[in-house]
Order: C-alpha cells, then sequence, then structure tokens
C-alpha cells in the first residue's frame, strides 16, 4: 500500500502575506492602520482564514470591509458552527480539529442578523492529486483554483540560477496555467515530496472569499 504523509497548510487569503496585499487585490489603496477601528459584526466583503493541518487547526485572520462607518475594521465578532464545535471567534481566533473524515473542511459563520454564510472545502482532489505509473509519477493540477507544484529536481540542481523553471532554487515549478498535471521521477534525484500552492477564488457561499492552500505530499 503506498505510503503517503500529508503536511498542509491552508490559507484563506489573498496572498497570505499582508494587509496591504488584500487591499490591492480588490483595487484599492490600504487605508493607514490607525483608521482600522471598531469590531464588524456583519459578514464582509472579504475574509481571511488560514488552515493549518498538521494541528488540523482554522485561524482567523483580517477582513476587507468598507461602509459609512469606518474604512476598515480592527475586529469582527462571528458565531462559528461545525459538525462538533460552536462558538464565538474574533479576529486572530484558532480552532483545532476542523478536518472531516472525507477530506472536506466545513463551517458556518452566522452574524449578528443571523445571516449565515457556509464553507464546504474539499481537499480530496489535492490530497490523491498523485498516481505512479511504472517508474514516475503523475501529478495532476486540481481542476479548480490555479495552482503550483514544486518538487526537488535533477535539472534545477544545476541551473537554479538560470531558468525560470527553477525559480532560483533546486526545486522545479510547475504552474497549472501552463499545465494540467506533471510527470516526476521516483529514482534518488527527485525529491520524496512535492509542495503545492493553491489559490481558489469566490469560496464561501456568498462568493466573497479567497482560499489559499499550502502543503507538501510524501508520496515515497
Amino acid at each position: 500500500m503506498q505510503r503517503f504523509i500529508l503536511i498542509l497548510s491552508l490559507f484563506i487569503s489573498l496572498c497570505s502575506c499582508g494587509f496591504s496585499e488584500l487591499f490591492s487585490t480588490v483595487g484599492v489603496d490600504p487605508p493607514p492602520a490607525w483608521e482600522c477601528k471598531g469590531t464588524l459584526k456583519i459578514h464582509p466583503q472579504m475574509l481571511q482564514l488560514r488552515i493549518d493541518l498538521i494541528y488540523s487547526s482554522l485561524f482567523f485572520g483580517s477582513v476587507y470591509h468598507s461602509d459609512s462607518s469606518h474604512l476598515c475594521y480592527a475586529d469582527y465578532e462571528y458565531k462559528f458552527v461545525s459538525k462538533n464545535t460552536t462558538e464565538k471567534i474574533h479576529k486572530n481566533s484558532t480552532l483545532y480539529n476542523i478536518l472531516d473524515s472525507d477530506k472536506h473542511v466545513r463551517f458556518s459563520l452566522f452574524d449578528k442578523n443571523n445571516v449565515e454564510k457556509s464553507y464546504d472545502i474539499d481537499l480530496s482532489e489535492i490530497l490523491h492529486s498523485y498516481t505512479f505509473k511504472g517508474d514516475s509519477v503523475e501529478i495532476k493540477m486540481p481542476e479548480n483554483g490555479t495552482t503550483e507544484i514544486s518538487i526537488a529536481c535533477p535539472y534545477c540542481s544545476t541551473h537554479r540560477i538560470y531558468d525560470s523553471l527553477c525559480q532560483g532554487i533546486f526545486a522545479c515549478n510547475y504552474q497549472s496555467t501552463e499545465q494540467k498535471s506533471v510527470i516526476v521521477g521516483t529514482d534518488s534525484s527527485w525529491g520524496k515530496s512535492y509542495g503545492f500552492k493553491l489559490y481558489l477564488a469566490n469560496q464561501s457561499s456568498m462568493k466573497t472569499d479567497s482560499i489559499f492552500i499550502y502543503g507538501d505530499i510524501t508520496f515515497r
């Protein structure tokens, strides 16, 4: 039976980098930090989340929301409901044990008006993205979203500085915008695992949030 170990971090954010990138993605300049104040209690125009499946944790990050009261908000408050958990969450809250047995992350957020925003994040495709084919492995890019696959490869061990495929490191980097699957080797010159970054736009039942999934899958 093939053994694979998943080390996965899933960032629901526009770049998992910072507040300014979040605003630039939605086409506005970020406000000064001092202008962010108050606690938002209705659903935002965009929400940043992070899921780390090493610890099966869900981290609540920043929001983008601008209205007549504030240009941006320093905090928010919603009721989180999943199969096993119901509790109030704020910015920087962390919840655990969020992955279902079928490799989905499912939960809902309710605002002060009891309006529900639900999530059903299907991780099964990326978790089962590789297939052994003789002395090679085919890694399929998920159909939804934009994916980058990175794996240590013999070519980049000598061309890492000069080739865009290598991006200055010892790993080959493949983009789903250019190909739907990649074939990699299984000998010692290739890595035993591959990293991935998966971006999903317009997530949640309201189609408002963006999801970044980061991880590393060991396939041999």
